[in-house]
């Protein structure tokens, strides 16, 4: 999955998109906000995206995700894209 620098998927695998949306094919999820999806919701994608500057990655962590059916514990492990430049995109 990859989002734009204000946090909106712009990409989504097919695994993701299965997991994220209530029916599989039902929905896009490109264009959503992460942190509509974190059920820790804007602070929990903050708690992220510091760490991310911080760090440069994040490894196994854990969070969870808010599905209108459930909620699902999630690992995830994401870095930032920089382009040539090394400016974060």
């Amino acid at each position: 999955m990859a989002t734009d620098h204000k946090g909106y998927i712009t990409f989504a695998n097919r695994s993701m998109q299965e997991m994220i949306a209530p029916i599989p094919d039902a929905m896009n999820i490109s264009g959503i906000r992460m942190s509509d999806l974190y059920s820790g919701g804007l602070p929990e994608a903050r708690k992220i995206m510091n760490i991310l500057r911080e760090k440069g990655r994040l490894v196994n962590y854990e969070t969870t995700i808010v599905r209108p059916d459930r909620v699902l514990p999630i690992l995830t492990s994401a870095s930032l894209l920089k382009n040539e430049t090394g400016a974060v995109v």
